[in-house]
């Protein structure tokens, strides 16, 4: 089939955006988030061009026509390599072989001489990342970097995607880079280390916004059996337990960002769809049917690494203290929630959420100007996604449980007792919605409860806990356990079992209680060798966001031809470069 491209339209449109805001985007609106984005004065709208690199530490005031230039640089004639003599490295070169099965994929023939640039086999990209992900739990899905446009060679990853490779293997410097990104991550979230039978467990600490009475524990000496048999429960982790602590993270680190005022890594999703081409953007009753997996709706899934409410020092203390007033228990998110709730009416003028992504670099130098441009671009869909994911609740919780669904996980499954215990250490804001659960309470999110209310009765305990609280020994590891978590959750049968909608019920709610406070801004943070040496900033713009994601869906779509290198220097090491109908074409 032939792939097209509507880029004229695309462009005008953009430019159009890029100069007026919609009625809508100015108007007040109490279930969204606000977007307040300054118009430029007549006759004094930026020139355009390219930006010179900024200066580390510096700036960025708004949006600028450089802004609305990115999109006609990775859409235009300036994103073309230039036709120049490329060296090929022989040891990246897929052998002939290979090449011609592609060959045949791709146009239905051995005897062609370069592969095809703008038109591939019957299907789209989408559907062939689907049938690669068939009976793989968690690949039937898109991330914000599988559809940045222009940020590598979309011909060279659609090629390998036709190959049967869905993800790339890591190289030296994303080893490096996610190495970084966890050392700045662990200094706002912190673990303890605890060594069992020769492995190192990491268990997340749950900061509390009152201070906490509780000793020090200590990991040098050896564990104690009762929790020597616990932890051993930790040590592999695989793909539900894997997204079970993820989410549960998610809902530590949302409970942190509207008491603390920060967090880092949060989970963050939005679909695509395909009927309509746009992103969903709620209203349909038809989300929430049980079993249904919507295939007309694509999955977007994305992290942002620093989500911050931002203002005025003094105003956010303010806040906190006001915040503090209505907590008997800080850990318990159904107090936490209502507080935030009707505490953030009297702040959203002085405080504003800001949503960062960092860059680690191997030097302490910028990237190109049209690097920097693309990151904007990646954040910007991270905030869009947050804006949607805020607005309301009820809504919100349908689509978590879309995504598990997705994720080839049934949101009603009953979590494994061990599972239980692994989560509740990691999370102590769990704590108090186990203990209703078990007493077979409301959390106070009606979805959820009308859910748990009507399933059938089963045996349930988390019996791996009870030789905790039989134990005599005395160890302040024991001890904190002991004060922490309640001993009925261990020793008395549950009335109601808990499952992965528990986690899906608190993050939505604690994302509506954003939705009081405006996207003010985005940002983009260097840093190289774990200390940010440059933050860029410019306010939040929808339309920019909302043109990004359907021009990174409209590849995978096949509603145009995939886009060459970024750089020419990527031809130098790509396996398909010497018979590269791109290169061809442009010699």
């Amino acid at each position: 089939m032939c792939f097209f491209a509507g880029n004229a339209k695309r462009k005008s449109a953009f430019r159009w955006i890029a100069r007026c805001q919609s009625t809508a985007a100015r108007a007040a609106n109490t279930r969204t988030l606000v977007l307040r984005i300054p118009e430029p004065e007549p006759g004094k709208e930026p020139l355009p061009g390219t930006p010179d690199e900024l200066a580390a530490g510096g700036a960025d005031s708004g949006p600028h026509q450089e802004t609305w230039d990115a999109v006609d640089w990775f859409l235009g004639d300036a994103h073309a390599v230039e036709p120049a003599p490329v060296l090929y490295d022989s040891k990246a070169v897929l052998p002939s072989s290979k090449q011609d099965q592609l060959m045949a994929k791709l146009a239905g023939k051995y005897d062609a001489q370069y592969l095809p640039r703008d038109h591939f086999a019957p299907g789209t990209p989408l559907q062939q990342l689907e049938s690669l992900s068939a009976g793989k739990p968690g690949q039937i899905r898109l991330s914000v970097t599988k559809i940045l446009t222009g940020a590598y060679c979309e011909l060279q990853r659609m090629y390998q995607l036709y190959m049967g490779v869905t993800e790339v293997p890591q190289t030296r410097e994303m080893l490096r880079g996610s190495q970084e990104h966890e050392q700045i991550e662990l200094k706002t979230h912190p673990v303890v280390e605890v060594r069992v039978n020769n492995e190192t467990v990491r268990v997340d600490r749950t900061v509390r916004l009152k201070p906490s009475v509780e000793a020090d524990v200590p990991v040098s000496t050896p564990l104690p059996d009762e929790l020597a048999q616990i932890y051993g429960h930790f040590v592999d982790e695989g793909f539900e337990k894997s997204i079970a602590h993820q989410w549960s993270r998610n809902v530590s680190r949302l409970a942190q960002l509207v008491a603390f005022g920060s967090a880092r890594e949060i989970l963050v999703h939005a679909y695509y769809d395909q009927r309509q081409q746009q992103l969903y953007v709620g209203g349909d009753p038809r989300l929430g049917e049980q079993d249904s997996v919507r295939p007309d709706l694509v999955l977007i899934s994305g992290v942002i690494d620093l989500l911050s409410l931002a203002g005025d020092e003094k105003a956010f203390s303010l806040y906190q203290r006001e915040l503090e007033t209505q907590l008997d228990n800080p850990l318990d998110l159904a107090q936490l929630v209502a507080a935030v709730d009707s505490t953030a009416a009297s702040w959203t003028d002085v405080l504003e959420l800001h949503v960062a992504d960092l860059k680690t670099r191997s030097y302490r130098k910028l990237p190109p100007p049209a690097t920097q441009q693309l990151n904007f671009v990646q954040v910007a869909m991270y905030a869009r996604f947050l804006e949607l994911l805020a607005q309301d609740p009820v809504e919100t919780y349908q689509m978590l449980l879309l995504n598990l669904r997705k994720r080839n996980i049934d949101p009603a499954t009953v979590l494994d007792p061990s599972l239980v215990v692994y989560l509740l250490l990691n999370n102590n804001y769990l704590i108090a919605d186990l203990l209703r659960l078990q007493q077979g309470q409301d959390i106070g999110f009606a979805p959820f409860d009308a859910a748990a209310a009507t399933r059938p009765a089963q045996s349930y305990t988390l019996s791996c806990l009870e030789p905790v609280f039989h134990s005599s020994t005395a160890d302040p590891r024991l001890e904190t356990l002991q004060q922490n978590v309640p001993s009925q959750l261990a020793l008395e049968q549950w009335a109601r079992v808990p499952t992965f909608e528990l986690m899906a019920a608190r993050t939505a709610q604690l994302l509506g209680t954003l939705r009081q406070f405006n996207i003010a801004q985005t940002a983009v943070d260097y840093s190289h060798q774990g200390a940010v040496f440059s933050s860029t900033a410019r306010p939040y713009n929808r339309e920019f966001a909302d043109h990004s994601i359907a021009t990174g869906m409209d590849l995978w779509l096949a509603k145009r031809p995939p886009l060459g290198p970024a750089y020419k220097g990527l031809c130098q090491t790509c396996e398909f470069a010497p018979r590269c109908g791109y290169l061809h074409a442009l010699s």
